[in-house]
């Protein structure tokens, strides 16, 4: 048999000792973000000098392979390695397309590790690309919980996001020149506009997009001195602080108004709200708001009291809208044991409740129709309505003995509308001047017969949805009428003196002890 080469085979040693130095040094250095092209560069040498080195050793060894594989066991041992090769290609190649097409599930039973689909239609809309930037150190125990919320934005962009996660102990310089003062905190970056988000929920990285891809930011007032709920009062009941937040977080500027002072809706006015008033509304006003709906294409979401007179139900019976003096009662679905707090969980079609599928809680709330003949231009959708075991209470003297009679309506009772105002006048015009495809111009109008719902007590049981999305469809912001981000959710088991224990003298005395008397049983059978 012919001797190998020694020369052969001392260079080949040499070439593949060489391609594994590189080969490790690139993946060492594939750390260092300044130094990610050269490892790549490293690493996809030295596997080729490697390479090459292993088939330089195969040839010089030719020979002594040949005669050996002659027998059975050489045979066998092919075989295996055949096998063993076969089963690594395969693995190797499955994760290879796993890589170039990610399939993900989410098993939770709430899907907290799904986006919401405001979130997906935020970044659906994006026209421009989004640079974020993390920057979590590695002994941050948010840092995993950030990158997979941020990988997933990163899929949805679909090449309009990209994603970066920087630690700033290792790269404290990357971090000085962005202005990074804590750990955990994300930028995002749209050209030239930056937002700076210190938390890592989806909300917050959603708003993040939200305050970067709008243009404008839209004004929303609140009318005022009629007391009528505080945008700015924490009281739970009587004030809408919580809702304030809200919509600050979905870009909206919040405002006051002043209708005595102001004698119109201001022009920058995108919405007017009007929470709740307990006094009515002066005529000079009520005409303010009936000018703002019909000659400016005005937004109104009007929240009436039960048992309040407030001088808007003439107004609001121009528009096709009747408003019952009433209050409702469902003994079948209502929130905890109080049947004067109906509880919706099914939705008329409209773009506000075409999403939702949460229960919408109304403490106290009355009866809000659309007429079957509506005025001219005027069209509208009841929203909401109660079950139909409900009624409409008209005797509100004597709310302790309440009962369904003759003459309280029964359900399902109304108690919600979306109305559309389209003004055919000015639409003639804005055609003949702009052409025939033009949109004709139109008002929205929003009325729930309660105010308790938006308040902070009860805003955030589900009820944020429907007043956001109701606002997001008079203000035309049809990207954010959607179902917002869920907040992190704490599942606990609360147990009970005995069942604690129980739970004690289970795990410390029964399981031993059987464990134990099985022991003795199967000694005492072998012995």
């Amino acid at each position: 048999m012919k001797k190998s080469s020694p020369s052969l085979k001392r260079l080949s040693v040499i070439i593949g000792a060489l391609g594994l130095v590189a080969l490790i040094a690139g993946l060492v250095s594939a750390g260092q973000a300044n130094l990610k092209e050269v490892a790549s560069l490293l690493q996809v040498a030295g596997a080729i000098i490697l390479g090459i080195g292993i088939v330089g050793l195969i040839i010089d060894a030719r020979q002594q392979i040949l005669g050996f594989s002659q027998t059975r066991q050489a045979r066998y041992g092919a075989n295996a390695v055949i096998l063993t090769l076969s089963f690594v290609g395969v693995v190797v190649l499955l994760n290879y397309v796993a890589y170039r097409h990610p399939l993900r599930a989410d098993l939770t039973a709430n899907k907290n590790f799904s986006i919401s689909d405001q979130t997906r239609k935020i970044i659906s809309g994006l026209k421009d690309d989004i640079q974020i930037t993390a920057f979590y150190s590695a002994t941050n125990p948010m840092r995993q919980e950030a990158s997979d919320l941020l990988d997933t934005y990163k899929v949805e962009g679909k090449g309009k996001i990209k994603v970066e996660i920087v630690d700033p102990i290792r790269e404290p310089a990357r971090a000085q020149q962005m202005q990074i003062t804590s750990d955990g905190t994300t930028i995002f970056a749209r050209g030239d506009r930056q937002k700076t988000v210190s938390n890592n929920q989806e909300q917050d990285f959603t708003n993040a997009l939200l305050s970067l891809t709008q243009e404008t930011q839209p004004k929303i007032y609140f009318l005022q001195g009629h007391g009528e709920l505080d945008p700015d009062s924490f009281d739970q009941r009587l004030g809408l602080s919580n809702l304030k937040q809200m919509m600050t977080q979905e870009n909206y500027e919040v405002a006051k108004l002043q209708l005595l002072e102001s004698k119109q809706v201001p022009a920058d006015a995108r919405a007017v709200v009007i929470a709740g008033p307990e006094k009515p509304l002066l005529p000079e006003e009520r005409t303010a708001l009936k000018d703002y709906l019909d000659k400016r294409k005005g937004r109104l979401l009007v929240m009436l009291r039960a048992q309040t007179q407030t001088g808007l139900e003439s107004l609001l019976s121009g528009y096709g809208l009747t408003v019952g003096n009433d209050l409702v009662v469902d003994p079948t679905r209502h929130f905890w044991n109080d049947v004067a707090a109906p509880a919706v969980t099914e939705y008329r079609f409209h773009p506000i409740t075409e999403k939702m599928k949460s229960a919408t809680f109304f403490p106290a709330v009355r009866s809000v129709r659309f007429t079957a003949s509506p005025p001219e231009g005027v069209s509208g959708v009841e929203l909401a309505q109660s079950s139909p075991q409900s009624w409409a209470e008209t005797n509100l003297k004597e709310l302790t003995k309440v009962r369904q009679d003759a003459q309280d309506s029964p359900g399902p009772v109304s108690l919600a509308v979306a109305v559309t105002i389209t003004h055919k006048d000015a639409a003639n015009k804005d055609k003949a001047a702009e052409g025939a495809d033009k949109k004709a111009p139109e008002s929205r109008l929003v009325v729930v017969g309660n105010h308790l719902f938006a308040s902070n007590a009860f805003i955030k049981l589900g009820n944020g949805d429907f007043f956001l999305n109701s606002l997001a469809w008079l203000a035309e912001e049809e990207n954010l009428i959607s179902i917002r981000a869920k907040t992190p959710e704490q599942n606990q088991i609360e147990l009970t003196n005995q069942q604690t224990s129980l739970i004690y003298n289970l795990t410390v005395y029964l399981v031993p002890l059987l464990m134990l008397l099985l022991g003795a049983f199967v000694w005492w059978k072998r012995r």
